[in-house]
Parts: C-alpha cells; sequence; structure tokens
C-alpha cells in the first residue's frame, strides 16, 4: 500500500470519527496522521546523502582465481541515517566469500564498507553492481530504494592449452611462403641469378657469374610473406544442442585461444571472426540513479539488458604480436551466444574482404549444408581451408561427409586434452 493510500484511510477514519463525535478516536487518528507525515519527512530524505565508492583488486583474472572488492558507503549528509541496507548486485552463480549485503546506521560523515571476495570459475565478462540501497524512516511505515550508477567490470579471460604443433597442409603452410605475386623480396634469401635484363639495377649484377660467363647475370631474391590463420568462430546458439551448449560452447573458445597463441607464437598473424556477441555491445548503457517502491523493482533494475543491436560480426583484424593475444583473448572473454547470422551467410558476405594468404580456420559444432557450401566456395576463391567440428560423434560423421564433398579437411574435437595433442596431427 502506497503512503498516499495510507493516508487516505487514515482521513477517512478521522471523519469518520469526528461525525460520530468519537472523540478520543479521533485524537487517536489525528496522532497517527502526525506520525505518518513525520515518518514521511525522515523516509524522503534517508538516502539523498548516500554515496559510494567501489573498488576492485583486479579487473583482468584468469579462470578460477578470486578477486577482492571492498564497496565504502558514506553518508556524505549533517544528517543521521536510521538505517540502512545496502547489497553490491552480482550474478547468482558466482561464488562469494565474505559480506556484500549489511544493515548499518550512518551518522553524519560516517561509512560503512562492505568486504568480499568472488571467485570466477569460468571465462567470461561480469559486471560488479550496481549497489542496491534501501532506507527508511524509525517506525517502518515508510521505505526507500535506490540503484546506484556505477558498475565494475572483470574479464575473465579464456584457458590457452599449449599445442605441441601446427601444420595446414598445403602449399601456403604457416610460416613464410613463397607467393605466386611477388610481394616484396628479402636481399638477405638468394634465390638463384639470371640474365641481366635492361633496367636491373646495378646492385642487383652478381659479379662472379658475370665474370665466370662473360655475360651480364642478375640476382633473384625469394619473394616472401608473412601470413597466418584467421579463425572463424561459430557462436550461434542454435547450432549448439541444448543439453551440451556450456561444453561445447567454451571448448570452441578454449580451442581459438589456444590455436591463436601458438601461432602468434611462431611469429604469424592471426585474426577473429565470428557470429557471437561482444558482451560490451550488451552492457554497454550508462547506468543511471534509480529510486524504486520495493526491493524487488530496486533488483529489477539491476538486471542488464540481453539484446544486441549489433549488426557487424565481430572481428579481429589479422595481426601478429604480443598485443594481437591480449586482444584475442579480452575479445574471447566477452564473447557469448547470439542469434546473429548462420556461419555460412557470414562467410560469404565477409570472405571477399578476407586475406588469402591467411588460411581460414573454422571451429563449429555442426556443418550444415550452407556452410559447407560457403567452405567450398571459399576454397575455389583461393583460400586455405580446415575445420574443427566441436560436436558428439553422430554430428561429427555428419560434416565430414558434408566437407568432403568440396575437399576440405575437418577435424573432431571433443575435449580439451586433443589441443595439447595436436602435435601427431596435421590440420
Amino acid at each position: 500500500m502506497t503512503p498516499l493510500a495510507r493516508a487516505g484511510i487514515v482521513l477517512l477514519l478521522v471523519i469518520l470519527a469526528t461525525a460520530f463525535r468519537l472523540g478520543l478516536l479521533a485524537y487517536s487518528f489525528y496522532a497517527l496522521i502526525a506520525l505518518l507525515v513525520l515518518a514521511q519527512l525522515l523516509g524522503r530524505g534517508s538516502l539523498s546523502g548516500v554515496v559510494h565508492e567501489r573498488v576492485v583488486s583486479r579487473t583482468q583474472v584468469e579462470v578460477g582465481e578470486t578477486v577482492n572488492v571492498s564497496t565504502e558507503v558514506r553518508n556524505a549528509s549533517g544528517w543521521p541515517v536510521l538505517w540502512v541496507l545496502t547489497e553490491d548486485a552480482l550474478q547468482e552463480s558466482l561464488p562469494v566469500e565474505g559480506n556484500r549485503l549489511a544493515a548499518a546506521f550512518l551518522g553524519g560523515g560516517a561509512s560503512r564498507v562492505l568486504k568480499y571476495k568472488v571467485t570466477f570459475p569460468h571465462r567470461g565478462y561480469y559486471p560488479l553492481g550496481p549497489l542496491v540501497l534501501e532506507s527508511g524512516d524509525l517506525f517502518g511505515l515508510v521505505r526507500r530504494f535506490r540503484t546506484g550508477s556505477r558498475l565494475d567490470f572483470v574479464t575473465v579471460l579464456p584457458r590457452v592449452v599449449g599445442i605441441g604443433g601446427y601444420d595446414v597442409p598445403t602449399k601456403k603452410p604457416v610460416g613464410e611462403v613463397r607467393v605466386r605475386t611477388r610481394i616484396h623480396e628479402d636481399p638477405t634469401r638468394l634465390a638463384g641469378v639470371r640474365e641481366y635484363l635492361q633496367g636491373d639495377p646495378l646492385n642487383r649484377i652478381h659479379w662472379k657469374t658475370t665474370a665466370r660467363t662473360g655475360r651480364l647475370h642478375s640476382k633473384v631474391y625469394d619473394p616472401s610473406t608473412m601470413i597466418g590463420a584467421n579463425l572463424v568462430v561459430d557462436f550461434r546458439r542454435e547450432g549448439y544442442a541444448a543439453y551440451e551448449l556450456f561444453e561445447r560452447s567454451e571448448l570452441a573458445i578454449t580451442a581459438a585461444a589456444s590455436l591463436a597463441a601458438y601461432i602468434l607464437e611462431h611469429k604469424q598473424q592471426v585474426g577473429l571472426l565470428t557470429n557471437g556477441m561482444d558482451a560490451v555491445d550488451r552492457l554497454a548503457f550508462e547506468l543511471q540513479e534509480q529510486e524504486s517502491q520495493s526491493r524487488s523493482e530496486a533488483r529489477r533494475l539491476t538486471e542488464l539488458r540481453v539484446e544486441s543491436d549489433r549488426l557487424r560480426p565481430v572481428e579481429v583484424p589479422l595481426r601478429r604480436g604480443d598485443f594481437q593475444l591480449w586482444q584475442l583473448r579480452h575479445v574471447l572473454a566477452r564473447l557469448e551466444l547470439s542469434d546473429g547470422l548462420p556461419l555460412g551467410e557470414l562467410l560469404l558476405q565477409e570472405y571477399p574482404r578476407l586475406p588469402r594468404d591467411a588460411a581460414v580456420i573454422v571451429l563449429a559444432p555442426e556443418v550444415p549444408y550452407s556452410l559447407a557450401t560457403a567452405l567450398g566456395e571459399l576454397k575455389r576463391s583461393g583460400f586455405t581451408i580446415a575445420a574443427f567440428v566441436i560436436a558428439a560423434l553422430p554430428a561429427w560423421e555428419q560434416a565430414a561427409a558434408a566437407l568432403s564433398v568440396h575437399n576440405v579437411p575437418c577435424y573432431h574435437l571433443t575435449d580439451e586434452r586433443q589441443l595439447a595433442e595436436l602435435a601427431g596431427i596435421r590440420f
């Protein structure tokens, strides 16, 4: 019942008591009205001067690590807050040690600190907060609820499993490769000599061969370029069976992070393309301080939106270096299942702008006809293709049959242990 409704009922009772000349009862109702007014005045300003600040020990952790959180709630006004109930909103699945909920009396300028530890058993992008505040008058007749405006985030990086070897069976393996079109010449890699052609600069002349043969000869250098791989991860919710959705999707992320780390370790380039959803897009909105009428309503205000209006795929351009691994692991940490484009359609849209000197490695829970057709089209366009199918045996057999039609090599991945055994597999 709202305070206005309570006041209306009491006022009606006062009128009735006065009309029937019930003096003592009327005076009681007068006192009750005064009490309600006082409660309203005390409750209305109970949270106006309360501010808070949250300190998180680390914002980037590995799976299984713990973060220390300290949230200070302070009464910035000179008037005491008779009571305040504070709670830091967290995902219910997170193990918490300590107090993230407390009740306190806050005198003018006084503060109360919530200290707790959060352990993160899985990779992800986790919000800490907002703070939910509840206060009111001394009599419990009026309550006020407010959600804070501050969110802190912790990025839990995906696991990286050491890989013993990586070799795409193609004329374009990972490493320095010869290419049909000369991109640049490495003057430290002498490929041979040829007869002099008009326009060859003097520094290209091979003087020993020229002296031996009596005719001008020029040096020929090995053209080379550094390639690598674009990792294409199918993270569309519909592709993963409901009973194994979490296990298979997390294996896809671990496999992608492990492959990226291995290729980058060998000084090659790695990129990422996926139809998943970046949690930053889902959580990228400004949270406002809001008052509410009940604690349940205040908790609902802390629930973050789950839809994304992202129209383009999540992509990390092809690069190499330590920063690229940092960026890839962070993007993979934030990746969430989505209802985006099927991977086959996405590849057909995006492949014209992908570099053909980088292999395309697909990680998918299934290979429907549309994806197999798209991979066949990429292979005919000059791409080197390999596919990892992260699925149970029946789905794997269907995928292998669909890809064999297009002569695309594919490999069955069922758990993390197989990643460490890739030294003996050519893929």
